[in-house]
């Protein structure tokens, strides 16, 4: 320990810098006063303190230093000697003190300069180079070049892999040391050295994978001047990388199968845990479902009805205030349907009779922030949410694909994440009761507080594409970003970046760079110099000394394939091997895996990158993983969206207690009701196990499993109520919930019933269209309810449910846009919601109906580029998923459709895309007969004798589903494949050019429209099968057509009319409708017609009642949607 001091009083009390705990010989530092004033060491207490008997108070500056080695204590005063003594100390970790008694008594007067506290005893040449350098820069100034010191390092490095090695740490100099300054001298024996950072002097090292568990190398350094220190010696402690996963298994937690009651279609996306370890799941489509992770028993927790979960948006993350305990307080990420600016939002839970009974209060919303931006596109809404150590909320925001980049697609990009005012693409800080951290609490303030007007107050740092996912980590003191890649595959880069509060103003390179070799990624699109923002270096940012520039500490290259990187976390579970602590997981979302980072004592430098799942010993894909965390019981748990499952990995051989059958009678009955409860309980081991009964009246019972398992209790109620009772069952390493029962206790209240709420069909503009909202509720006990129809824009209408039950409201939106309506139903009691219904004024920007959008591919967005033009991938903007990848080279063609938009070209020779479900899962479309949507938009240039387009399934007689130009007679098909499973309309399939070709099956009826209009409609029990989805190619291999796609969108239910009509004016007017072309007018036709005999007209002429016209002068052709 060194210590540059100089002091002036002590008032009477040790102090100077110390660490421990204030208990006898608990305490380690160099210190000055007490009763003589002597320069000493403490220990705390008599015979475990030692005075140096050398007066330390007012005698000026100096190198005060202490070196134990071996229980010997030397203490040192300007490099020399003035004590040395014998003791064995007991230092503890609990605080750590400059200039104040280490227990609080006093507060000495001093000035200190610098404090320099080794994990070793140094040797005497070192201890000598670090006194020679601290006074030469501290004490004396004689105006010579000074000799840098070069003291080394004991570094860790991975067997077999590539590590960056800090050798500088400790190493001194008079002027600032970098790459330039080391000369490697000899060594190592067991790598190589393959280069030097010269900014950093960073030397980066790569183990050759011999055994042995250590390396070492020799280097001196060279200042500017010419001065060149000592030999030094770099010692490296080659860990056994990677780790062993003997003992790991991968085991279920719970499925979409394992809910009911709620969401049909649950979209699990993030989870955090309570204190006991029970999980709160999101569903992106807003409901949170509270789980038991032992035996997969779980609940609807809250859920969220003002939301817009389309594409990227939704229900996004959570994370419990710091003194959840105590205030039950949890944050949510989530975009609401209106208004249009994702919020963290603030409820409170309730913990009612504990276990599965748990809730959140919806009405206990506050709202902590929002964004700025709106929804400006379909994807890109980012989201990690979690507490600093600084207790304030850390949000990740998203570019919101604004991206000026190639391959990101935004028409009119406008790299929103570089402008200040913009919250997008950010790091967001922000108190957690809204306000801004502007530094009166003791904490670091946020970089662009007021008064720089024109600046996000919440930003703390900019420059982000896609941060999926974000987490801190106190003991490292870094938030770990996973940041999602651009779409230039050869040269794309996933990130992992670090903040910390040490980086305020932090730039993270997007739209610039990406990766850790900074590759220049924008090609020169942005209207931004990016030599006006902080330029690539290989660091991390450093806010004090000016340097704004973030570099990933981790990146995977795409290697012109797709990736999709899902930020986890740092391992600090106590499940694992200690060797885990401290290791990053995390995942791929499209190449479906997880792996883990070895760090290095700061967390901030990688010492390997491994396999986890699928490995040899944890087999099995991951597929389309949006989120890891640790449990409260030390278990990886992970998140896969599509399959709707959550699994986790654990490493302990125990097995937790299994609640084989519960039962609870009667469950109704008048008052004083008698009830008991039975269970049986088995362990495997064969441990003792405990329970808690909560009968939800404030009756809890606590009590010991009898050995046969067998647990019975008997409770009376006495007040009217519906209660919930549940059981907790324990043994000394788990605790398993089961399922709660409902007891109807005397009089109790029955909710009303909604049913058959829907509106009207939505067609025209805001201020001009009045939409009818209808449905029926009831109320059991015949008790009298009041309504509340929530339209989603802000308004209202209220009333009294009549006899009939119907209830009709009426509607006219002041604004064009997409909005969610849901009714309200009370008796007095309880409360009932209906579901949502969508509704769509004007034509939307962007996709207007996502209920069960299960595949969404356009071209302006999610398109993976390989060399110039040619496409990699199309990447699923649904959620579910289904990425397809290419075949030959189609291509990316700017301006293809009508409207100027981009479209996929195939040239009908070898050209496709596709996804096959035995190498990558196909999630979610629907099979069998089961009800489905489908639009294409299309233009079929050649079939070239197949009949290709979208199609998915087996190329097996029935076992197809799609739309495509048939192979005979090129016009437009339903296809299920051979025969009569095959349906023509009819209607040439080239001629029209650019096309919506769209196709609705409900309850075995299909419906085929071309640009909304029906040509064709029949009945068919299809057996659609899952095995591939394919565009541009007949689903059998047979052969490839030539055309151009711009978009494809497959929903797994039967969309109605209103909802059919809201997708086709979108596609319509994103892709075909010239914006300034004026649409035809039709004029009636009256013709008289003859029984049995055959006539010919001209719709087009006049037949009485105008002509049929156009006024831009284009083309007509006519449609015949219904026969006579």
């Amino acid at each position: 320990m060194f210590f540059v001091v100089d002091y002036l009083g002590t008032n009477g009390r040790s102090s100077g810098v110390t660490y421990g705990t204030s208990t006898t010989n608990q305490t380690f530092g160099l210190v000055a006063g007490g009763t003589t004033g002597n320069y000493g060491v403490q220990g705390w207490g008599g015979q475990n303190d030692f005075d140096s008997g050398t007066n330390g108070i007012s005698p000026g500056w100096a190198v005060q230093s202490v070196v134990l080695s071996d229980d010997v204590l030397s203490q040192y005063l300007d490099g020399d000697l003035i004590d040395t003594d014998t003791h064995t100390f007991n230092t503890t970790l609990t605080q750590l003190v400059l200039g104040a008694h280490i227990g609080g008594l006093a507060e000495g007067e001093m000035n200190i300069a610098a404090v320099l506290i080794y994990d070793r005893a140094l040797n005497a040449v070192e201890r000598a180079d670090v006194e020679t350098y601290l006074t030469n820069k501290y004490l004396t100034d004689d105006g010579i070049n000074d000799t840098p010191i070069a003291v080394g390092e004991i570094l860790d490095a991975g067997i077999g892999v590539t590590t960056e090695l800090d050798i500088l740490g400790n190493d001194y100099d008079d002027a600032v040391l970098n790459g330039s300054a080391i000369t490697i001298l000899d060594g190592p024996d067991h790598g190589t050295i393959d280069s030097i950072d010269p900014v950093t002097g960073r030397v980066t090292y790569t183990h050759n994978g011999s055994s042995g568990s250590s390396d070492s190398f020799t280097y001196q350094l060279t200042d500017a001047n010419g001065a060149v220190s000592d030999v030094a010696t770099a010692s490296l402690d080659i860990g056994t990388l990677p780790l062993s996963l003997d003992g790991f298994r991968d085991e279920a937690v719970v499925s979409r199968g394992d809910m009911t009651g709620g969401s049909p279609f649950f979209l699990p996306i993030s989870m955090t845990f309570l204190p006991d370890n029970r999980m709160l799941l999101l569903s992106k489509d807003g409901e949170i479902r509270i789980v038991d992770p032992e035996t997969g028993s779980n609940s609807i927790y809250m859920t969220i009805n003002n939301i817009d979960s389309g594409q990227e948006r939704g229900l996004l993350d959570i994370t419990l205030d710091p003194d959840f305990e105590n205030n039950g307080y949890f944050y949510l990420y989530y975009t609401p349907n209106n208004p249009e600016n994702a919020r963290i939002a603030r409820f409170e839970h309730q913990e009612n009779s504990g276990g599965l009974t748990s809730t959140g209060a919806l009405n206990s919303e506050f709202t902590v922030w929002e964004d700025t931006d709106g929804y400006l596109a379909c994807c890109h809404y980012g989201g990690g949410l979690d507490f600093g150590p600084d207790d304030k909320l850390w949000l990740t925001t998203s570019d919101k694909f604004q991206s000026t980049t190639p391959g990101e697609g935004a028409a009119g990009g406008n790299d929103i994440m570089l402008d200040p005012a913009s919250s997008s693409g950010k790091i967001i800080r922000v108190n957690s009761d809204g306000t801004v951290p502007d530094g009166s609490d003791g904490w670091a303030a946020n970089p662009w507080v007021d008064p720089n007007d024109g600046f996000n107050d919440y930003a703390w740092a900019y420059g982000l594409r896609n941060p999926f996912r974000a987490r801190w980590d106190a003991e490292y003191g870094h938030f770990y970003i996973g940041e999602v890649g651009g779409n230039q595959q050869l040269i794309a880069h996933d990130d992992i970046h670090t903040s910390s509060l040490n980086q305020a103003g932090a730039f993270y390179g997007w739209p610039f760079y990406e990766g850790t070799p900074n590759t220049y990624v924008n090609g020169g699109a942005s209207p931004e110099d990016p030599n006006d923002y902080p330029l690539p270096d290989n660091d991390l940012a450093d806010a004090a000394a000016g340097d704004f520039y973030s570099a990933p500490i981790f990146s995977i290259d795409h290697q012109g394939q797709s990736t999709s990187i899902t930020g986890g976390e740092v391992y600090r579970g106590d499940m694992f091997p200690e060797e885990w602590d401290g290791v990053y997981f995390y995942g791929d979302y499209t190449n479906d895996f997880i792996k883990y980072l070895v760090l290095d004592d700061t967390g901030t430098q990688v010492l390997g990158n491994f396999d986890f799942k699928p490995s040899a010993q944890l087999p099995g894909t991951t597929n389309e993983i949006v989120s890891l965390t640790v449990g409260e019981d030390g278990a990886l748990y992970y998140v896969m969206i599509a399959s709707g499952e959550v699994r986790r990995i654990t490493f302990d051989s125990n097995a937790a207690p299994e609640i084989v059958a519960t039962s609870l009678t009667p469950l109704t009955g008048d008052l004083p009701l008698v009830v008991t409860f039975t269970a049986s309980i088995t362990d495997a081991e064969g441990d003792a196990m405990t329970y808690r009964l909560n009968f939800g009246d404030g009756t809890i019972v606590n009590d010991v499993v009898a050995v046969d398992g067998i647990i019975s209790v008997q409770h009376t109620y006495t007040i009217d109520g519906r209660y919930n009772v549940s059981l907790s069952v324990s043994d000394p390493g788990h605790t398993v919930l089961s399922s709660a029962f409902q007891i109807e206790a005397g009089d109790v209240n029955f909710a009303p019933v909604i049913t058959d709420e829907q509106s009207d069909v939505a067609i025209g503009g805001a201020g001009t269209t009045e939409i009818t909202f209808t449905a029926t509720a009831n109320d059991p006990d015949n008790d009298a309810m009041n309504y509340v129809w929530h339209f989603g824009d802000g308004n209202s209408a209220t009333g009294v449910v009549g006899p009939t039950g119907e209830v009709t409201a009426s509607h006219t939106y002041a604004t064009e846009g997409s909005f969610e309506a849901f009714l309200e139903v009370t008796d007095g009691t309880d409360t009932t919601f209906s579901s949502n219904i969508e509704i769509q004024v004007g034509i939307s920007d962007q996709v207007p109906v996502t209920g069960g959008l299960v595949l969404l591919l356009q071209s302006d967005i999610k398109i993976g580029l390989a060399a110039g033009n040619t496409v990699s991938a199309w990447l699923d903007g649904s959620g579910s998923g289904n990425n397809l990848f290419a075949q030959g080279d189609p291509q990316l063609v700017a301006n293809a459709t009508p409207t100027g938009q981009a479209a996929l070209a195939f040239d009908g020779a070898d050209d496709l895309l596709e996804r096959v479900n035995s190498t990558d899962t196909i999630f979610n479309l629907p099979t069998g007969n089961a009800d489905r949507t489908i639009f294409f938009v299309v233009d079929y240039l050649d079939h070239e004798g197949v009949s290709a387009g979208v199609a998915y399934g087996d190329g097996v007689r029935n076992e197809t589903f799609g739309l495509v130009s048939s192979w005979n007679n090129e016009t437009l098909s339903v296809q299920g494949y051979g025969g009569s499973n095959d349906f023509d309309s009819g209607i040439e399939a080239a001629s029209p050019g650019w096309l919506v070709q769209s196709v609705v099956l409900d309850d075995g009826a299909f419906n085929h429209y071309l640009n909304g209009g029906l040509i064709d409609s029949g009945s068919h029990t299809f057996n659609t099968d899952l095995q591939r989805l394919v565009l541009g190619e007949e689903i059998r291999g047979l052969g490839e057509s030539q055309l151009e796609i711009a978009a494809v969108l497959i929903y797994d239910r039967a969309l109605n009319e209103s909802e059919r009509v809201q997708v086709e004016d979108f596609l319509q007017k994103k892709y075909i409708a010239d914006p300034n072309n004026i649409a035809p007018v039709a004029a009636d036709d009256a013709v008289t017609f003859v029984e049995d005999t055959a006539i010919v007209g001209n719709v087009l002429a006049d037949n009485g009642n105008g002509v049929d016209n156009d006024a831009n002068g284009d083309t007509l052709s006519v449609s015949l949607l219904s026969d006579v």
